[in-house]
């Protein structure tokens, strides 16, 4: 029999000790009557052991967080992820991982990982915050608060006793020991890794075993920050590509990718035409190029907040727009193109030179079926159709819109609702 087990010395830190243990001698009936037995302290030998399998681990951990940080590129996921093995390997009862961020110059520190300790509604509320990814503690007037402000690690094996302990909440769970250890960047902290009640005390020890993972976790931060910077980069140059500068509508390009993103779908029926402002040439002769970039501003403002969100509206150039309503139906698409119409009549604009309030607009529209078609003819023949009923509309006297399937039919009825669309 050979066994390994720690005992309490009477100075009061442990000792691990080996004991071998065999049978001697034996009855007649094999049953064991002597023993010789061996105790031997292998305290050095042990610890010297474990701290070997504690590197072990702390490889395997740090190489584990690694790659998670980089599949998830989510740094509260990955902080989720890697929290238990964490706690487990800290030996610690529970903690959090928190990363600095500035509110008005003033720092606070965003959880990304935290043991679930609730013992109120309030904190319940607090967890579910931390769910969402969105709890923050704004005080550090605390000691957690205290591993930023000092910037350095705090060891608190006797938390009340500690300068900067402020107590803990009514209802916390009971305070033994806490460490904090700073998570740094170019020497300053911009994290928190805090661990709470491990069963001995917390030691310098503790500080250096960790200090390759929080090492890793500053790197880690850093590759999240540089990856979400591209990515907003991206996202604006984007934006900027696909955006009208002057009214911020969708431009020319990202509208025509648009349609034929919606030729390529299972769209059935869609309204598309295309807006002119009338007599714009002559309006900035009159007033000046100034007043007309006013004019298509509010001209923008009145197509985008009068359309749906199933809508589309673009800025083509100049003074022409294009919009696309999701809606086979003529009666529909009228009633919306006559609030447009009324709502553009209604601008009032003061200039240097006088006051803009005889704004109006031409649309040519027509109503086409996807399903027949192809991406390429749908595209082409319906912004034909628009194109020919503007240039319609713009005969019959401007300041109207005009069908393009009235365009093929001279009868009355049709006479009567090129009427109805003339205002």
């Amino acid at each position: 029999m050979d066994i390994e087990y720690r005992l309490q010395s009477a100075a009061g830190g442990y000792r691990w000790v080996e004991t071998y243990g065999k049978v001697v001698t034996r009855d007649k009936n094999g049953r064991a009557e002597r023993f010789a037995m061996t105790h031997r302290d292998i305290t050095e030998k042990k610890l010297s052991d474990l701290e070997a399998d504690k590197q072990r681990r702390l490889l395997g951990f740090i190489n584990h967080a690694q790659n998670l940080f980089v599949a998830q590129k989510d740094l509260q996921l990955a902080c989720e992820q890697i929290f238990p093995e964490l706690i487990d390997l800290a030996e610690s009862e529970y903690g959090f991982i928190g990363k600095v961020h500035y509110e008005d110059d003033n720092p606070c520190l965003h959880i990304y990982a935290i043991s679930d300790v609730s013992w109120s509604e309030e904190t319940k509320k607090q967890y579910e915050l931390f769910k969402q990814g969105k709890l923050r503690f704004t005080n550090l007037n605390n000691l957690f608060g205290h591993v930023i402000t000092s910037n350095s690690p705090v060891i608190a094996n006797a938390p009340r006793k500690h300068l900067a302990s402020k107590g803990t909440p009514q209802g916390h769970p009971v305070l033994h020991r806490f460490l904090g250890l700073p998570i740094k960047q170019f020497g300053k902290a911009v994290g928190v890794i805090g661990l709470a009640n491990k069963a001995e005390d917390y030691s310098q020890n503790d500080v250096n075993f960790l200090t390759p993972l929080t090492d890793t976790l500053a790197n880690l931060f850093r590759a999240v920050e540089v990856e979400q910077a591209r990515y907003e980069a991206e996202q604006r140059l984007e934006y900027l590509a696909s955006t009208d500068a002057l009214t911020g509508l969708m431009n020319r390009r990202a509208y025509f990718n648009r349609i034929q993103s919606l030729t390529d779908s299972e769209q059935a029926n869609l309204c598309i035409c295309i807006i002119d402002i009338d007599n714009f040439k002559k309006l900035n002769d009159t007033y000046g190029h100034p007043a007309g970039d006013s004019v298509l501003k509010e001209v923008a403002r009145v197509l985008e907040h009068s359309v749906r969100s199933s809508d589309m509206v673009a800025r083509l150039g100049g003074e022409e727009f294009g919009l696309i309503l999701d809606s086979g139906e003529e009666q529909q698409c009228s009633q919306i193109l006559d609030d447009i119409m009324a709502s553009i009549r209604a601008i009032s604009i003061e200039t240097e030179k006088g006051r803009i309030d005889t704004t109006s607009i031409s649309v040519g529209a027509t109503l086409v079926c996807r399903s027949t078609q192809s991406a390429t003819t749908f595209f082409d023949l319906a912004m034909k159709e628009a194109d020919d009923a503007l240039y319609e509309a713009k005969r019959q006297g401007k300041d109207r819109y005009f069908w393009h399937h009235q365009m093929d039919t001279d009868s009355p009825e049709s006479n009567q609702q090129v009427a109805a669309v003339t205002h």
